[in-house]
């Protein structure tokens, strides 16, 4: 799959945008002192400039912090005065953005937040795709956003069945779940879910659905993707559970 430049992954973003799983209750929480059951006050990785790349691919800083550097809108955007068909909405700007922390873990800092130096094992950790990485413990899901993301662990995630399918490296599943760019695809079957081959959409099937990103198409839609696509697009085989009687 071609590596997508700055611009193409905010604009690939801003679509996940609204289908990416938010925590219960609305917008993310930010820590405090208070809520650290130590008193400790989380820091942000910006405080301290990263100091250097590790082997595996995570940045350090002066304070020993550990973070994975992504990428955010900065909402100024940046236009090529050249282009006379340029528009200010064409480029949504991109400055870095350093995700020091994660949801999930068993033990937490704060009952949120866990720092990534004190869950994750530099010496083995490896991205596994775009939103994908693991360590010899555990398997680690970026949830992109156009204005920064976050790391969830993944403590549900089956580590020995867990692949992200190399030809489509945004989907990935293990024996019982299946993801499209971070997002868990509620219901998909794992034991036939698979992409379907495209160019420009997330489309993949399961033997009872097609789906695009997460949401599961009816006829209609799937007619309407066959004609953008220019593709007969197979239909499901089997019938879904629940509508048995």
């Amino acid at each position: 799959m071609k590596k997508m430049n700055r611009q193409q992954t905010l604009q690939l973003r801003a679509l996940f945008l609204g289908l990416a799983l938010m925590i219960p209750g609305g917008a993310l929480p930010v820590a405090t002192a208070q809520e650290s059951g130590e008193g400790r006050e989380l820091r942000t990785f910006e405080e301290h400039p990263p100091l250097r790349q590790m082997e595996c691919g995570l940045w350090i800083n002066a304070m020993g912090d550990v973070a994975y550097k992504d990428i955010a809108a900065t909402g100024q955007p940046v236009i090529d005065l050249s282009d006379p068909d340029a528009r200010p909405d064409d480029d949504l700007g991109a400055e870095d953005f350093y995700i020091s922390w994660a949801y999930n873990a068993a033990d937490t800092l704060h009952d949120f937040l866990t720092e990534l130096k004190e869950i994750v094992d530099t010496l083995t950790f490896r991205a596994l795709g775009p939103e994908y990485f693991a360590d010899d413990s555990h398997i680690y899901i970026l949830h992109p956003m156009v204005y920064g993301g976050y790391m969830i662990v993944g403590n549900d995630i089956d580590p020995r069945s867990f692949r992200v399918f190399k030809e489509a490296p945004h989907f990935a599943r293990d024996k019982n779940l299946c993801f499209v760019a971070g997002q868990q695809i509620g219901g998909a079957d794992a034991g036939s879910f698979k992409p379907i081959p495209n160019a420009e959409y997330l489309l993949a099937r399961d033997k009872y659905h097609i789906y695009h990103m997460s949401e599961v198409l009816d006829e209609e839609e799937i007619a309407s993707f066959e004609a953008l696509l220019g593709v007969r697009i197979r239909r499901p085989h089997a019938t879904p559970k629940e509508c048995l009687d």
